[in-house]
């Protein structure tokens, strides 16, 4: 959750694969945040945020595929 990309990469010095170092996440998919928030009987509010806040809005979260936040696959 804490990362912006699925790739990260804890070292300072290297980026390897251009994975993220930053802690401006979450990496997950509007789907995934809304299913873990079902998932938790809707009692992680943390979960139902994010998938509001990213709904609709074109992240890349690897490196081939944009995700455009409106389907259930990205």
């Amino acid at each position: 959750m804490s990362r912006t990309k699925y790739l990260y990469n804890a070292l300072t010095d290297e980026a390897g694969q251009n994975a993220a170092r930053d802690m401006k996440g979450p990496a997950a998919e509007v789907s995934e945040l809304a299913e873990l928030y079902e998932m938790s009987r809707q009692q992680s509010p943390v979960f139902r945020h994010y998938a509001l806040q990213l709904a609709g809005k074109p992240r890349q979260l690897n490196l081939q595929m944009v995700s455009n936040g409106a389907t259930l696959l990205g």
